[in-house]
């Protein structure tokens, strides 16, 4: 029982220490974005987010972890929008080496689903163009994932999460 009691203990410890340095780590990105997020020589986005994903990939911090934390900077949606899309287009291999080819159509799903809800915060003059390349985009996306040879539950849950955003934004 003793033994079983210290490794449970060791796993806590260790999820808490994950939890810990996530939360450690979104607050000190939220205070540095705050100060330098208009430059992108000092708050360089695309590499933020790869990175971030990557680390948050690796650390089970979930799919919307980065996307959650840099719109807490504000970081804002056609921003994010155009970095993930930046970065789905150079399909790069480090997904499939972490054994999640997808994590980035997940996470694009959660912004795009986090834009829905909050359609208002975007200025009107950006929101039209921006409905329109995103209805573009997800149609893409779910072309893209109808034509992959890999099939699990990370295609169908990226797949059924692009389609419940068509059919949000169909609605505009």
């Amino acid at each position: 029982k003793r033994a079983f009691r210290a490794i449970k203990r060791e796993r806590y410890e260790a999820v808490v220490s994950t939890q810990s340095t996530g939360n450690n780590l979104r607050s000190k990105i939220e205070v540095l974005g705050r100060t330098y997020q208009s430059s992108e020589k000092f708050f360089p986005l695309q590499f933020l987010v790869q990175q971030l994903e990557v680390i948050a990939c690796k650390s089970g911090w979930g799919e919307g972890w980065v996307v959650e934390t840099l719109l807490a900077v504000p970081v804002s949606y056609p921003a994010l929008h155009a970095t993930y899309s930046s970065l789905l287009q150079l399909k790069l291999p480090c997904w499939a080496q972490l054994g999640q080819p997808f994590h980035l159509h997940i996470a694009m799903s959660l912004l795009l689903t986090s834009y829905v809800q909050h359609l208002n915060s975007v200025p009107l003059v950006e929101r039209k163009p921006l409905i329109s390349s995103i209805q573009d985009i997800i149609d893409a996306y779910v072309v893209d994932l109808q034509a992959s040879t890999t099939v699990g539950a990370d295609v169908t849950s990226a797949l059924s999460r692009f389609k419940a955003l068509q059919a949000g934004f169909n609605k505009y």
